[in-house]
């Protein structure tokens, strides 16, 4: 005889099958390079849902100045590159600011996009985005006794927290600003090295941490607080 309650109830077979796919999905993102493919996607959605609108912006302040400076490097000064390094930032005495690598990194981009003010935001958002996936590095390693989806879920939600912090705006919004962002993305990149170094013992990440450290302290002199 028919039973009309067994008839709802949903077949053994469909339910393995279930657990089969998510069992797959699971494995699929144990994979180191699946489960970072994925954790970049999530970062990149949430800037681009925060900060989409300020790569259609331009120039800000003193960029013009600043891009002006630069563009006399590019068309073929290029001892003004040299003379960050035995002086200060932009030859501005009144400022007393020795970032040399900040230069090197506008003149880069000067060199790609020219007058674009996109592509100087663009840059500034894609350090915005190392600096997320970094956090996220960090955090794992912070948490590597933890069980493994517990320290993958706090990890991405703290890189999440970073990437959505609206203090972020100016560092996106403002081209000069890609001092910050570098400097946090050699800053946590130095940090991330000292980390493993306990753990590896390797000499080539202390060597990591340290050139990491010097570039960010090239960049802006916000690095010289990096833990000892």
């Amino acid at each position: 005889m028919h039973d009309p309650v067994c008839a709802h109830l949903p077949d053994s077979t469909s339910i393995q099958e279930r657990v089969t796919g998510l069992d797959r999905l699971r494995l699929l993102a144990s994979k180191p390079s699946i489960r970072f493919l994925l954790v970049t996607t999530v970062l990149l959605t949430i800037l681009l849902a925060c900060f989409a609108k300020t790569l259609g912006s331009y120039f800000l302040a003193d960029d013009f100045g600043n891009v002006n400076y630069i563009s006399k490097i590019c068309e073929g000064d290029w001892y003004r590159l040299l003379r960050n390094f035995a002086g200060p930032c932009m030859e501005l005495p009144a400022v007393c600011l020795y970032r040399p690598f900040l230069v090197v990194l506008l003149t880069l981009d000067y060199l790609i996009w020219k007058t674009n003010a996109f592509g100087y935001l663009l840059t500034n958002l894609l350090f915005v985005l190392g600096d997320a996936l970094l956090v996220y590095a960090i955090t794992r390693r912070l948490t590597i006794g933890w069980d493994e989806s517990r320290s993958t879920l706090v990890s991405l939600l703290s890189a999440a927290l970073f990437a959505a912090n609206p203090l972020h705006c100016e560092c996106v919004s403002w081209v000069v600003e890609v001092g910050d962002t570098a400097c946090c993305f050699f800053y946590l990149a130095s940090m991330l090295c000292f980390l493993r170094k306990g753990l590896t013992r390797h000499g080539a990440t202390t060597f990591l941490g340290l050139l990491f450290f010097w570039i960010a302290m090239l960049t802006k002199e916000a690095a010289l607080g990096l833990p000892a």
